[in-house]
């Protein structure tokens, strides 16, 4: 929906997505938070579900950066509804994908070992023949870590 002599309401929100993107690359992860933020209540507010889901997406590997894991974790699961409800395939399965890392990094082998199967059963299904090779060595290196 276009205000009248603004930017739409999509334009300032992927703006946003955009300026805290650009400030994660300098580490100053306040100012990526507030963009990231205003960002997804933008998106929230004027129903802009794809927006939302990449901002969600974003605050998650932006509190994983920060080993804030309860936040990073609760916005990758978002995320991950967000795009499942809209049938993005590829972004549901890397959201499954960083969640899966994130366990890993906290060492919850059994989550990790569960969402890292989500993501490469959609990353067969899209044909991603990379990512399906990396997840097959991941998986292997769990099965060796249980098997020792």
């Amino acid at each position: 929906k276009q205000r009248k002599g603004e930017v739409s309401w999509v334009e300032e929100a992927s703006g946003c997505l955009i300026v805290g993107a650009h400030e994660l690359l300098k580490q100053n992860f306040s100012k990526a938070e507030e963009n990231f933020l205003k960002s997804y209540n933008l998106s929230r507010e004027h129903d802009l579900p794809e927006i939302q889901g990449m901002s969600c997406f974003s605050l998650g590997g932006m509190y994983f950066r920060q080993a804030k894991f309860e936040k990073s974790e609760a916005k990758y699961k978002e995320a991950q509804q967000l795009f499942a409800r809209q049938g993005d395939e590829n972004m549901t399965a890397s959201s499954y994908f960083n969640l899966g890392a994130l366990y890993l990094e906290q060492k919850k082998y059994d989550q990790a070992e569960a969402v890292l199967s989500k993501a490469r059963n959609l990353y067969a299904q899209l044909k991603n023949d990379e990512m399906v090779k990396i997840m097959d060595i991941i998986f292997n290196k769990l099965e060796k870590r249980e098997n020792k």
